[in-house]
């Protein structure tokens, strides 16, 4: 057990401080840019924006969908679907701890704690609060406004992607190295 606490340790540490900066992030943008909102026919009034680079704006708004407003108003499958796929996340972590690496770890902390912070909100709300907003030099929008939620789970993915490009071949390697040495002790 002592051996795996170190990976066990990063995992939900990251998870635990992204899904709190996430929550803390959207209560301050709920308090201090109101906004009404209509769960039953799933609108919302005028967003407030307030520029706070000139690249980066926090907006309010809701999504009543996943990313993108994909899957719009389907509260029930996006939360089943979350369920499942944080289910095999959770399953991935226990089950990996004897090999997996720092990044790894970092990776999963990342998905779990983002996907915490976003599931938590749909089952209480209903909705996901959103607020950062890129726009270009006239001020229009050009992506989706996102929250720290979205962020971490970007990341996770990020360090995943490094994991499996850079990371796993050498892993599997070094693994076949020491079983080849276990055989060669034991012949």
């Amino acid at each position: 057990m002592k051996k795996y606490l170190k990976v066990i340790l990063i995992t939900y540490v990251i998870g635990i401080l992204m899904f709190g900066l996430d929550q803390m992030t959207k209560q301050m943008i709920i308090n201090a840019m109101p906004i009404s909102i209509d769960t039953a026919s799933q609108t919302f009034g005028q967003y407030p924006s307030y520029k706070f680079l000139p690249w980066l704006w926090f907006t309010h708004v809701v999504n009543f969908g996943a990313a993108f407003s994909i899957l719009y108003g389907q509260k029930n499958l996006l939360l089943l679907m979350a369920f499942v796929i944080s289910s095999g996340v959770i399953y991935f972590e226990v089950t990996s701890r004897e090999y997996r690496t720092k990044t790894l770890s970092a990776a999963i902390g990342f998905i779990m704690g983002g996907a915490a912070g976003n599931i938590f909100d749909r089952a209480r709300q209903g909705y996901v609060t959103d607020f950062f907003d890129f726009r270009n030099s006239a001020g229009q929008n050009v992506w989706p406004i996102w929250n720290v939620a979205d962020v971490s789970i970007d990341i996770g993915i990020a360090l995943l992607v490094i994991y499996f490009f850079f990371q796993e071949s050498k892993i599997e390697k070094k693994r076949a190295e020491e079983k080849q040495e276990v055989s060669n002790v034991e012949s």
